[in-house]
C-alpha cells in the first residue's frame, strides 16, 4: 500500500526513513513507541502537522513516498492507534504508524499556502458511553451516533453536540478541604474541573505546489 510521510526541510533530506519518538505529541499520546508517521493521502499528513505551531499561512515541506504492506505486523492502523495509542485525531488524519526502517520511493519538494484550519475536539473513545448517555438525557442523542466513535460524535454532529461534549467531559473535582477553606478565607471555594479532552486546530484547506526532487 502506497503511504505518504512528511517533514519539515530543516530536517534535511532522509535516504532511509528511522522510527523515532516525535518530538511534539498529542495530549496523553503514547511517547515510548518508536515509529514513522504515515497517511494514506498528502491531506492527512499535512493536517497531521498542525500541532507543531508550523505553517500557519505558508511553509515549505518534504514529501516522502514509502510503499509498505498495511498487514505487516510492524504496521499500525489508525483505528489501532486511536483505541490503543492515545491518538484521539487518527479518525481524522488516519494516520499510521511504520514501527520499522524504510526506503523511500520518491522524494517531492512541496510548498504549502492559503492555509485554513479549523478546531477539533479530541478526546478517548472509552467516553462514549457516557457521551451517549447525556446526550439521550439531553435529547440530542441520534441513532447513527452508535456507529461513531468518539472524535466522530464531538466533530460531526453539530454546535450544540460539541457544545454539549465539552461539558460532558468537564468533571468537577471532589472537594474534600472545602469547610476548611471556608473557615480560613470567608467564603466558598471555587469549583475546580478536570477536562477529559482538549481542542487543537488542524489544516483542512491549502494550496500545494510539488515538484520530485
Amino acid at each position: 500500500m502506497k503511504f505518504f510521510h512528511i517533514s519539515t526541510f530543516d530536517k534535511g533530506i532522509q535516504k532511509v526513513l528511522v522510527p523515532h519518538v516525535p518530538d511534539k505529541t498529542l495530549w496523553e499520546e503514547d511517547i515510548e513507541t518508536k515509529r514513522i508517521s504515515v497517511c494514506s493521502n498528502i491531506d492527512g499528513c499535512i493536517a497531521g502537522i498542525s500541532l507543531n505551531e508550523y505553517m500557519y499561512n505558508e511553509g515549505k515541506i518534504l514529501i516522502y513516498e514509502i510503499e509498505v504492506d498495511e498487514n505487516m505486523e510492524h504496521v499500525f492502523s489508525w483505528e489501532v492507534l486511536y483505541e490503543k495509542y492515545n491518538v484521539y485525531d487518527a479518525p481524522f488524519t488516519h494516520e499510521y504508524w511504520v514501527t520499522c526502517c524504510v526506503e523511500p520511493i520518491k522524494v517531492y519538494e512541496g510548498i504549502v499556502s492559503n492555509v485554513k484550519k479549523n478546531k477539533y475536539i479530541l478526546a478517548s473513545n472509552v467516553y462514549k458511553e457516557k457521551i451517549i448517555c447525556e446526550l439521550k438525557r439531553l435529547g440530542l442523542f441520534e441513532e447513527n451516533m452508535l456507529r461513531m466513535n468518539v472524535f466522530e460524535i464531538s466533530n460531526y454532529s453539530g454546535e450544540h453536540v460539541k457544545e454539549a461534549v465539552k461539558n460532558i467531559l468537564k468533571i468537577q473535582r471532589e472537594e474534600d478541604n472545602s469547610e476548611l477553606y471556608r473557615k480560613v478565607f470567608g467564603k466558598n471555594k471555587l469549583k475546580e474541573f478536570d477536562y477529559m479532552y482538549t481542542e487543537s486546530s488542524y489544516i483542512t484547506k491549502y494550496d500545494l505546489r510539488i515538484r520530485e526532487i
